[in-house]
């Protein structure tokens, strides 16, 4: 089958308070999309079975891989990259990285289950399938688990500009599972405590290995003033956004009858010294308000 019409491999990694979320986004993306959905859903070990009734129900071609399936396979898989396998089993975030370049070298999607989509799309990977270049969703912050000094010190830990993991296309058989080992190795302060560690990875292997980003007038981070335009595709509702996903989602695939959004793509954003400094700072002084305004509700309803 050419690209165009074959199954889009889809990875996403669920979790039991997320399910109904999950059932709600990923509907919008089956409504959206304009290719056969080759669904892989990855339980972090907290899938019950009424959650597993209720997810096969939604998408009944969709394959569940079982917590203790994926460790097995990760054991095997990752048994000469301990710092790989070690990572893994630090935070769920590792299923997310390691575990879809685990099962074949095919080009997939990794997609959150808290991104909703608005209008039937078109070419979502097709430029990226004979490009060989990661697709990401462009952040409107830094949010990374390195320092933009760390980077300026060491030229193989610069990621791309403002890399979010909330979906990205990944080409087939381009990431060598060997030099993130090399990255952990040499640099263990890129696994601590919390953070955003496998972002980083993402974002770093994107510099690597060439990247574009989805037009974010398309492709968006929801923010206190989205409003989706006419030919919006997907938002990420990260967790500071994920209460307002409920006021969108009765719009959610519904679009123009018959039309279908051609999804463009950009020239991604190289970081340098000052634009990663910007971005850092920007983003201390974007949490520190958004914990500023956490407060004043919190005294506000007490």
């Amino acid at each position: 089958m050419t690209p165009a019409t074959s199954p889009l491999v889809v990875h996403s990694l669920i979790c039991h308070a997320h399910v109904d979320m999950a059932i709600t986004c990923l509907s919008s993306f089956y409504r959206c999309s304009d290719r056969t959905v080759d669904l892989r859903l990855h339980d972090d070990g907290s899938i019950t079975p009424e959650d597993l009734s209720r997810l096969k129900a939604a998408f009944p071609t969709a394959r569940v891989i079982g917590r203790a399936e994926a460790d097995q396979l990760a054991a095997e898989g990752l048994r000469a990259l301990p710092k790989c396998l070690e990572f893994r089993g630090v935070t769920v975030m590792g299923l997310k990285l390691f575990d879809p370049l685990l099962m074949g070298r095919e080009p997939f999607l990794m997609l959150d289950t808290d991104i909703l989509f608005f209008n039937a799309f078109e070419n979502l990977c097709g430029d990226a399938l004979s490009a060989h270049s990661f697709l990401y969703m462009e952040d409107y912050v830094y949010s990374y688990s390195i320092r933009p000094w760390e980077s300026f010190r060491h030229p193989e830990l610069r990621p791309i500009r403002r890399f979010n993991a909330g979906m990205a296309f990944v080409p087939a058989g381009v990431i060598e599972l060997e030099y993130v080992e090399y990255l952990l190795q040499k640099h263990p302060h890129l696994v601590p405590k919390g953070g955003v560690t496998e972002q980083t990875l993402w974002g770093i292997l994107g510099t690597r290995h060439g990247a574009r980003k989805w037009s974010p007038r398309q492709v968006s981070i929801v923010t206190d003033d989205f409003r989706p335009g006419a030919d919006q595709v997907a938002a990420h509702f990260v967790s500071p956004s994920r209460p307002r996903l409920g006021e969108f989602t009765a719009v959610a695939g519904a679009g123009s009858p018959g039309r279908r959004v051609r999804v463009e793509t950009e020239e991604a954003t190289p970081y340098h010294s000052l634009t990663s400094m910007c971005d850092y700072a920007g983003n201390r002084l974007h949490n520190r308000l958004y914990l500023l305004r956490a407060s004043f509700r919190a005294k506000g309803t007490s």
